[in-house]
């Protein structure tokens, strides 16, 4: 049995629509609400959504200089949301969520780099 992978329009696509869902949540009051987690199994709800951004943006492109791209834009997601919930909602900026979201796109890029090695050999 193997693993499908999704295509690289497929994996860009699917990236897009969950950075535009996450952007879209952030601005909204009832969203923020539902999205909002306490606990200790709030730190590893942000590790999996951008280890799955991290993994998406390796599948998107064979070309080095877009996955870099999409890890930057990938990271800075996290920071743009945590920023934009600071400024809406008047809390203080959660770096502890940012560095929690970069961690996860950087393991979900070795993650995706690893299936994608695998794949090819």
């Amino acid at each position: 049995m193997s693993l499908q992978l999704p295509s690289s329009r497929t994996a860009l696509r699917l990236a897009l629509t969950v950075t535009f869902c996450a952007l879209l949540l952030s601005f909204s009051t009832r969203g923020k609400m539902m999205l909002h987690t306490m606990g200790p199994l709030h730190p590893w709800y942000h590790l999996a959504l951008f280890g799955f951004l991290g993994f998406l943006a390796m599948r998107s492109s064979q070309k080095a200089s877009v996955r870099i791209a999409l890890l930057i834009a990938a990271a800075l997601l996290g920071l743009s949301i945590e920023s934009i919930e600071a400024l809406r909602y008047a809390n203080h900026l959660e770096w502890y969520d940012v560095r929690t979201d970069t961690l996860g796109v950087a393991i979900g890029a070795l993650l995706g780099w690893l299936v994608s090695f695998r794949s090819t050999n």
